[in-house]
């Protein structure tokens, strides 16, 4: 096992993960990849507030 030291971060280019999601406008299987990215901008469309800029992904739904 590897332990990094506090505050040093390592990026990855593998950026797969496991996304569940229920409610309306979710339909099963409908929106294909999505990627890590993705879900701070679908977290701040769900509250009404707009991605900045500067942030990467796009909002799922």
């Amino acid at each position: 096992m590897r332990f990094l030291q506090e505050g040093v971060h390592e990026t990855h280019s593998d950026d797969t993960g496991l996304l569940i999601a229920k409610g309306p406008g979710v339909v099963p299987g409908a929106h294909g990849s999505v990627a890590l990215r993705d879900i701070a901008p679908t977290v701040l469309s769900i509250m009404g507030i707009s991605k900045p800029e500067t942030m990467s992904g796009q909002v799922i739904w």
